[in-house]
C-alpha cells in the first residue's frame, strides 16, 4: 500500500458575485509544481475501495438537502454524475454506491456528497478542529486529496463534495426560481474539480467559477468541459479521432498564466488552454478541423470581473498581464496528432477589459445567451478603457447581424451595448463578445451561448413509465431504476414527444430487458430539432408484431429482446 504525502485542495464554486466579489486548466500537485492531478483509473492503490474495475464509485448522504423533497435532490446529482459518465470521448465512469450516513471529509477513500445545513463550517474528520474548512460564500465545495510527493504526485486518492446548505437555498425544479440555486449545475461543475479540472475562462462551461440563481443553463457541459476530461482520460477512439495543439506564448519572455483558446470556422469556441511558467500551453481532446488561436491576460483581480488569476488556481497566482490580446492564428487541427503553434502577443498593459455583460439592460459577471430566430435583442459589455464611440462591439463567427450601438456609463465603467438578429440556423455554441477600438482588442471568452429557438422541455410526465429527454448534440446516458425490466429509446421532434404521442415516434436503437442491466450508454449525436426519450418500466409487456403499436408506442422491424 503507498502511503506517500497526501494533501488536501479545496476548490469553490462562488455564487453570482455582481457586488464585491493546459483544452482545460488542470489542478496542480502545488503551488511550485504545475503537474497536473488526476485519478489513476487502472493502477490505483489498494487503499481506494472508491474505484473498482476502473469505476469511480460516489456515495450520498441520504439527507439531501433540507430545501428539496421526495428524493429529487439526490436524483439531481446523479444526473450530474451520469452526464460525466456520457462522455464518448473519455474513459471516464461513475457509479452510485450504496448511500452513506457519513458527513466529514475525512481521506478515508469513501467519495462522499453531502449538505451542511446548520453551519459552513465543514467537519474534515480529524481531532483537531483547525483542519476544519470554512465554506462560507461558497454555493459547495469539492476537497481533493492528491499524492504530492514521489513517483505517483499528483494522482488523486480520494474526494468529496459539501453543498453550502447554510447559507444558500437550493433547488432541483425544472424552472428554478431567482434566489434558489440549481443542483444539478452546482453538482455538475464541483465533480469537474474531483476529476482534475480546475476553473475555465470559457464563461459557458460549466466549470467557469461563477453562477447566478434561478437558472438551469448550466446543467450541460460545454466543448471546453468535454475536450478537458478526454485529454486527461482518453476513452473510445478519441487518441485517433481527437487533436491537439501546443505551443508557447512569449513576448521575448515566456508568458505564466496566458489565457489561449481555440474557436472554429463558425466562430464557437471549442475550448482554451493556460500557459505554465515555461510559457507552454496545451490543448488536447480536440475535433478535426480548422481553428484559430487567441489569446489575452485574466481580468485584474480587482472589484468587478469575469475571470482572473484569483480563479485559476495557486500555481497561477502571479498570472502575468504585461501583454495585449493575439489572435486569429489559422491551425489545422489533425486527428491522432499534436500541432505545434506559438503565439506573440505584444509586450503592455491592455488599455481595456471587460468585466461585466448584459442581456436587455440586465448587467452581472456571468455568461449571457442568445437564441436562433432572435432579433431586436441587446448585448452589452461594460468594464474600464472601453470606447464610447464608433461601432467596436462584435460577436465572433457569423450568423449574428448587428443592428445597431449605443454606448452609456454602469458602476462607474464605460458600456457598449448592440442589437442584434440571429440567424434562424446560426451555429449552436460558445462566443466571444470582441471590443476593437484604437489598434487593440481585448474579449470577453466564450461568454455568449447561442442556444435554440426552444429549449429542451423537462422530462414529460407518464403514468408507469420513467422517461427522459436528451437534446441536441448530448450523448445519451441512462440508469434504469431498481426493478427495471425493459426499455425504449424513441427519436423526434420534442413537440411530438413532450406531447406524448409516442406512435408517432421513431425508435432509433434499443431493445426490451430479460433482467435488469445496470446502464444503458449509446453514444448519439442528434440532429438539430430531434431528441431522444427513453420510456421504462417493471414487469412485462404487451407488444404486438413488428410495425404495429403497442400502448401507444410503435415497434418497428428489428426491435428485438436484448441477448
Amino acid at each position: 500500500m503507498r502511503r506517500a504525502t497526501a494533501g488536501i485542495l479545496p476548490a469553490l464554486l462562488l455564487l453570482l458575485a455582481i457586488g464585491a466579489t493546459h483544452a482545460y486548466t488542470r489542478s496542480t500537485v502545488s503551488a511550485t509544481d504545475s503537474t497536473g492531478i488526476a485519478w489513476d483509473l487502472e493502477n490505483h492503490d489498494t487503499y481506494l475501495p472508491g474505484i473498482n474495475d476502473g469505476t469511480l464509485l460516489y456515495r450520498l448522504h441520504a439527507a439531501g438537502s433540507a430545501d428539496v423533497g421526495n428524493g429529487e435532490d439526490l436524483a439531481a446529482v446523479a444526473r450530474a454524475f451520469r452526464t460525466w459518465s456520457g462522455i464518448s470521448t473519455s474513459a471516464l465512469r461513475f457509479r452510485r454506491d450504496q448511500d452513506t450516513a457519513n458527513r466529514t471529509t475525512l481521506d478515508d477513500g469513501e467519495f462522499t456528497i453531502f449538505w451542511n445545513e446548520t453551519s459552513t463550517v465543514v467537519d474534515q474528520g480529524t481531532p483537531d478542529t483547525d483542519d476544519d474548512l470554512n465554506i462560507a460564500g461558497a454555493l459547495a465545495v469539492a476537497l481533493i486529496y492528491r499524492i504530492i510527493t514521489g513517483p505517483e504526485a499528483g494522482e488523486i486518492r480520494d474526494a468529496n463534495i459539501v453543498f453550502n446548505g447554510a447559507d444558500f437555498v437550493w433547488t432541483a425544479s425544472a424552472d428554478p426560481e431567482t434566489g434558489r440555486y440549481d443542483i444539478e449545475s452546482v453538482a455538475l461543475h464541483e465533480i469537474g474539480h474531483t476529476l482534475g479540472l480546475a476553473h475555465s475562462p470559457v464563461a459557458v462551461a460549466s466549470l467557469f467559477p461563477r453562477l447566478g440563481s434561478g437558472s438551469r443553463r448550466a446543467r450541460k457541459l460545454s466543448s471546453d468541459d468535454i475536450a478537458g476530461v478526454t485529454a486527461i482520460y482518453p476513452g473510445g477512439n478519441s487518441a485517433a479521432n481527437r487533436g491537439a495543439i501546443t505551443g508557447v506564448v512569449s513576448n521575448g519572455a515566456p508568458i505564466l498564466g496566458a489565457m489561449v483558446w481555440a474557436r472554429d470556422s463558425a466562430g464557437v469556441v471549442l475550448a482554451h488552454a493556460t500557459s505554465d511558467a515555461d510559457g507552454v500551453y496545451l490543448m488536447a481532446g480536440l475535433p478535426p478541423g480548422p481553428v484559430t488561436l487567441h489569446t489575452q491576460p485574466a481580468n485584474a483581480a480587482s472589484g468587478f470581473y469575469l475571470f482572473s488569476a484569483a480563479n485559476m488556481g495557486p500555481y497561477y497566482t502571479a498570472a502575468q498581464r504585461d501583454f495585449s490580446y493575439a489572435g486569429g492564428l489559422a491551425v489545422e487541427i489533425l486527428a491522432g496528432d499534436t500541432v505545434m503553434a506559438d503565439l506573440s502577443p505584444a509586450a503592455g498593459t491592455p488599455a481595456m477589459e471587460i468585466k461585466l455583460l448584459s442581456r436587455s439592460g440586465s448587467w452581472s459577471n456571468i455568461r449571457t445567451f442568445l437564441r436562433r430566430g432572435e432579433s431586436g435583442v441587446r448585448i452589452g459589455v461594460a468594464g474600464p478603457g472601453l470606447p464610447l464611440a464608433g461601432t467596436p462591439l462584435s460577436i465572433s463567427g457569423s450568423h449574428i447581424t448587428v443592428v445597431s450601438t449605443a454606448f452609456d456609463m454602469v458602476a462607474g465603467f464605460p458600456t457598449v451595448e448592440i442589437t442584434v438578429t440571429v440567424a434562424a440556423d446560426a451555429p449552436l455554441g460558445a462566443r466571444d463578445l470582441v471590443i476593437t477600438a484604437s489598434g487593440e482588442t481585448t474579449v470577453a471568452l466564450g461568454t455568449v451561448e447561442i442556444l435554440h429557438a426552444a429549449e429542451p422541455l423537462q422530462p414529460p410526465v407518464t403514468t408507469g413509465l420513467e422517461t427522459e429527454v436528451v437534446g441536441p448534440g448530448l450523448d445519451l446516458v441512462w440508469e434504469p431504476s431498481a426493478g427495471t425490466s425493459w426499455y425504449r429509446l424513441f427519436r423526434g421532434d420534442l413537440a411530438t414527444l413532450a406531447g406524448g404521442n409516442y406512435d408517432h415516434a421513431v425508435v432509433a436503437d434499443g431493445c426490451y430487458l430479460s433482467a435488469p442491466q445496470a446502464s444503458l450508454m449509446d453514444d448519439i449525436d442528434s440532429p438539430e430539432a430531434f431528441y431522444y426519450l427513453i420510456t421504462s418500466g417493471s414487469g412485462d409487456e404487451t407488444v404486438g408484431p413488428a410495425g404495429t403499436a403497442s400502448n401507444s408506442i410503435l415497434r418497428p422491424a428489428g426491435f428485438d429482446p436484448c441477448p
